[in-house]
């Protein structure tokens, strides 16, 4: 008789089937119990331990991945400016020292504003093309308000100037454009032998707002944005650069001087002006309207890279907007010139000036400096553009000048004085200016800070019109804004001139054979003669 119990102590001597803690041997199944046998504890508080081990491991790599990108993204910006600033130094150097192929353009075409008609196109190439002819043609690209208004024009042969072997600069005076639309010029070789086969070199659309029937409006304003003073702050201007690209399309560039530190640097030229305002498409789709400053002052004027009008050999001029809206005088306070007193007379006195919605005056120097280097501003340098200030600012008051726009102080002011709006916007890159030397109290915003301004123009009724002004920062951050509502048309009877025109200029004038007159008969007499050249 059987008298183990199933459950007893005895049982597991035995080993039987009935035993509640089978083994292996008795598992029909083949269970593998692990846990219960003695010498596989170690082997389990072990395998405990690297998978623990390797979740930890997985954690820290988690977390660095996760510092990783954060970093990443944080300093992208500062990454990819760095990486921007290595290209064009590496760029211009390769074209410096021949390794890149003739036949390119190094230098991409950039435009100058002439006057109300006419727009110039720069441009530089290495090497070659000794034997191809190169001209541009430029057309109404799309729609304008005359449905039936097809323009097309296209200019002779363009003989570059020669600086040396390496940079061969183009100049080409597009127009007449007579009309508001958005024009496309392209720039062409051509060989001189057959065949005949026209390559294009590049091509770009720019906007034109010359004569219009519709205004603009608060919707579709006619947009301006307004730098100075990059010279040798290559990264902070490709900073500035950058965020003007993203908050525009604009429709005009104003530059109000200094854009190098050393003018006949043809290196700071390719890689601190050039290459930044043509890598974001900037200077080849927008009109410039530049006034040269003292550290991009030729004194031959011959002015290779900016606006040269070699009808009017002066760099001063002047031009209009919107069917004569606005008008845009620009200013040249490197110039201490009788000459110029009165030129700048006879553009207040005149009947576009006087109709004008705005009257806006670019200069390089501001009338009216605060801060600035206080060793060179006490051994003299106070005293540059003073002129500006004791003979220019009583005819911007005297003829209602709106706006003045300047550079040369390197950070921001704007204020008021006399009914005339001051601007210093020269923070596009030169070292900031944080002494002050004066105070003029009558600046109502003041900011040391990098930055740019925006303006936009548009008509508000039948009788006015405003501009909005906007400064913003290097990130694109706005910290000043004021607007200008327009004035009446002013009356053409006016007060005799300031007793300050009549002093002798402290430099010699130009030549008395230039022609100063700048009128609708002479404008329209150059489109005759530039149509009569494009032939």
């Amino acid at each position: 008789m059987n008298h183990y119990e199933p459950y007893s102590s005895v049982s597991f001597h035995h080993k039987l089937a009935t035993s509640p803690h089978p083994s292996t041997a008795h598992d029909r199944f083949a269970h593998d119990f692990t846990l219960l046998k003695g010498n596989k504890h170690v082997t389990s508080r072990r395998c405990g331990r690297h998978i623990f081990s390797r979740r930890r491991l997985r954690l820290k790599l988690t977390i660095a991945i996760i510092i990783f990108l954060f970093l990443f993204l944080f300093m992208f910006d500062f990454i990819q400016l760095y990486i921007t600033f290595a290209r064009f130094k590496l760029r211009n150097s390769l074209y410096d020292s021949g390794w890149m192929s003739c036949n390119s353009i190094r230098k991409e075409p950039t435009l100058f504003v002439i006057d109300t008609r006419h727009v110039q196109v720069v441009w530089e190439a290495n090497c070659g093309f000794e034997d191809q002819d190169l001209l541009v043609t430029w057309r109404v690209s799309d729609n304008p308000l005359d449905p039936e208004f097809d323009e097309y024009g296209i200019t002779k042969t363009i003989v570059p100037t020669v600086l040396d072997e390496h940079h061969k600069i183009y100049k080409a005076i597009l127009g007449p454009l007579p009309i508001t639309a958005n024009y496309t010029y392209s720039i062409l070789s051509s060989p001189q032998t057959p065949p005949h086969r026209r390559r294009l070199l590049a091509q770009y659309k720019f906007p034109w707002h010359s004569k219009a029937d519709h205004a603009p409006t608060a919707k579709n304003p006619i947009r301006f944005v307004g730098i100075a003073d990059n010279q040798f702050g290559l990264k902070t201007f490709t900073k500035v650069i950058r965020v003007i690209g993203h908050r525009g399309p604009f429709d005009y560039v104003i530059h109000a001087g200094d854009a190098v530190q050393n003018y006949p640097s043809l290196q700071q030229w390719q890689t601190d002006f050039f290459d930044p305002l043509t890598k974001y498409s900037l200077a080849q789709t927008t009109p410039i309207i530049y006034a040269h400053g003292n550290h991009d002052h030729d004194e031959s004027l011959e002015y290779h890279y900016t606006r040269h009008d070699n009808k009017q050999h002066f760099p001063w001029f002047s031009y209009t907007i919107a069917s004569g809206a606005v008008k845009v005088i620009v200013l040249d306070s490197n110039l201490d010139y009788l000459d110029q007193d009165n030129w700048l007379k006879a553009e207040l006195e005149s009947e576009e000036s006087r109709l004008a919605k705005f009257r806006i005056v670019v200069v390089h120097i501001p009338p009216f400096m605060e801060f600035w280097d206080p060793i060179p501003w006490n051994q003299g340098e106070s005293e540059w553009g003073r002129f500006v200030r004791d003979r220019f600012v009583p005819l911007f008051e005297q003829y209602g000048v709106d706006l003045v726009i300047s550079g040369h102080q390197h950070n921001y002011e704007r204020g008021e004085r006399n009914g005339v709006m001051y601007s210093i916007i020269g923070g596009a890159g030169g070292d900031l200016d944080y002494d002050r030397v004066d105070d003029w109290n009558m600046y109502q915003r003041t900011e040391i800070n990098f930055h740019f301004v925006t303006i936009d123009i548009f008509q508000l009724d039948e009788t006015y019109w405003e501009l909005k002004w906007e400064m913003l920062d290097v990130n694109g951050k706005s910290l000043d804004s004021t607007s200008l509502l327009s004035k009446p048309p002013l009356d053409p009877i006016v007060a005799p001139p300031p007793s300050s025109l009549l002093d002798e200029p402290r430099q010699p004038q130009l030549d008395e054979n230039i022609n100063h007159a700048w009128d609708i008969t002479a404008d329209l007499g150059w489109d005759l003669e530039l149509a009569a050249e494009n032939e």
